[in-house]
């Protein structure tokens, strides 16, 4: 499964430098790999950040009754 993720700077607050994003892609990296995701891509601008996860199904997730 993919999934897009959008996250913005509180009150589009322009935080997100070079140095910010790719300290953030080092986070991102680690917390996907500890629940066994793939961070596919991820970028920025300097009000937002765009990631790009990709992670296996699992039997935990929603089920029909």
């Amino acid at each position: 499964m993919h999934v897009y993720l959008i996250f913005v700077a509180e009150y589009r607050s322009k935080v997100f430098d070079g140095d910010v994003i790719n300290r953030l892609l080092t986070f991102f990296g680690k917390t996907c790999a500890a629940f066994e995701a793939q961070l596919v891509e991820m970028d920025g601008e300097d009000d937002h950040g765009h990631l790009l996860v990709e992670y296996p199904p699992t039997s935990g997730g929603i089920q029909s009754s």
